[in-house]
């Protein structure tokens, strides 16, 4: 591109009509903005300056609404650029163009690949990615309730003569087409993930906001089952520590959006707000929830005779006294929030805090305040005192346990016998063969 381009002297991309005739332009202007000129001559700049790209591929969108009112709408890599409001009724428009058009010689050189031409648009539509789903819930606009209802006809239109698809009262989309005859305001897709506003004289403003349900999968156990499958490992699953976890909390409630999101992490934003334990033991991807009370059984006794190596630790790491939860549509509703306290402690050694998110807008959400609450006490019980660490380095008969087993630990060195739960656990193969276990006591469950 020329350094200091001629002001409006080319223009590079557009629509045409059936006759051939361009209708609209974009032209680039002697500071390298983009303005947009209809065919009436009438100009209107953009947010788009063409130098800020020079040398890289862009996704460009353009689309119009002919009709009255109508618009006409320029995208950007996805960032909207132009929003030109208007008559737009007489504009019925066949097919782009691209590439430099100029009226005076300058050194211009353009590119296009990827040409995608849509019969329809629609300005006011709004996707969810990730469908289809089976259904969209209440949909909400600047936190009112939208409701949907038959839109009026213009005194002088008729449904059996008047083209409706583009025009201000309503279209309608049915199995991935566009019907002409159905007058309603709001049009809700759930094959797309979509909501369509059709009533272009009135639109919505503000922040807009709906639930969108794929499947009936609404518990931790479940999801996490889904998102395994996903990736291919559905063999691996213990099926029946799921359902034994799902039976110790059978109240959970969520919701999840992932998107561009590795499976890992998708696991992890679940298991750490819901407070279950996922791990693999046996080649088996097993699965335990979190009850908050101190554990009260065990598989094995651990006694000097299946001791090689004893390390100790008491630490203050992570320890919390302080937990929020906050859950539903709390950005609009600060009274959906809990705290979980212990004050004692907090007077001792003062306040460190964390916070459970489970408010619609991030990857997991519920509107379930009972299982929010619930979660925060439990995560107060166990992060509020101190943990004491223990590296049991023993025999290879210490195989037989896995993680999330419970162990007594019976040796003079610890004093009188206590249970500890297997955080994890390292099987030495090489000389000295043998396991080493991992064992984490939270204090504050006693």
């Amino acid at each position: 591109m020329p350094a200091a381009p001629l002001d409006k002297n080319m223009h590079f991309l557009g629509l045409y009509n059936a006759g051939g005739t361009e209708q609209i332009q974009l032209y680039v202007g002697s500071d390298f903005r983009v303005h947009a000129k209809n065919a009436a001559g009438s100009w209107k700049e953009t947010d788009w300056y063409i130098n800020q790209d020079q040398g890289v591929w862009l996704r460009v969108s353009l689309g119009l609404l002919g009709a009255n009112p109508g618009v006409l709408k320029l995208w950007v890599n996805g960032n909207e650029a132009l929003t030109w409001d208007g008559d737009w009724s007489g504009y019925n428009l066949k097919g782009a163009f691209a590439g430099p058009h100029l009226a005076a010689a300058e050194a211009w050189e353009i590119h296009t690949d990827v040409w995608k031409i849509f019969p329809t648009f629609y300005p006011q539509l709004y996707r969810l990615p990730g469908g289809p789903y089976e259904s969209i819930g209440t949909v909400y606009s600047d936190g009112a309730i939208k409701i949907e209802k038959p839109l009026t006809l213009p005194p002088s239109a008729s449904p059996a003569t008047t083209p409706l698809v583009g025009q201000n009262w309503g279209t309608r989309y049915v199995g991935g087409t566009v019907q002409s005859n159905a007058l309603s305001n709001m049009t809700k897709v759930p094959a797309e993930g979509a909501v369509i506003f059709n009533d272009q004289a009135n639109p919505v403003s503000g922040t807009l906001f709906f639930r969108a349900r794929k499947n009936n999968l609404v518990h931790p156990a479940d999801q996490v089952q889904e998102i395994v499958a996903a990736v291919g490992k559905d063999g691996k699953i213990d099926s029946p520590s799921f359902a034994a976890a799902k039976a110790t909390t059978p109240d959970d409630t969520l919701g999840c959006y992932f998107e561009d999101v590795a499976a890992g992490d998708a696991i992890r934003a679940i298991v750490s707000r819901c407070l279950f334990l996922f791990f693999m033991s046996g080649n088996q991807i097993k699965f335990k929830a979190y009850t908050g009370a101190a554990p009260s059984t065990y598989e094995m006794t651990l006694t000097e005779a299946d001791l090689v190596g004893l390390e100790p630790a008491t630490d203050m790491e992570g320890m919390k006294n302080y937990i929020a939860a906050k859950w539903a549509w709390y950005e609009r509703n600060h009274r959906l929030y809990y705290v979980a306290k212990d004050s004692q402690s907090i007077a001792f050694i003062g306040k460190y805090d964390t916070e459970l998110d489970f408010s619609w807008g991030g990857e997991v959400g519920s509107d379930h305040a009972g299982m929010a609450k619930d979660k925060a006490d439990k995560f107060l019980t166990r992060a509020k005192g101190a943990r004491e660490r223990l590296l049991w380095s023993g025999f290879r008969n210490l195989m037989r346990l896995e993680i999330g087993d419970g162990v007594l630990v019976d040796s003079p060195h610890m004093g009188p016998p206590v249970i500890y739960p297997i955080m994890g656990m390292t099987i030495r193969m090489d000389p000295p063969r043998g396991v080493d276990l991992r064992l984490v006591r939270f204090l504050g469950e006693n």
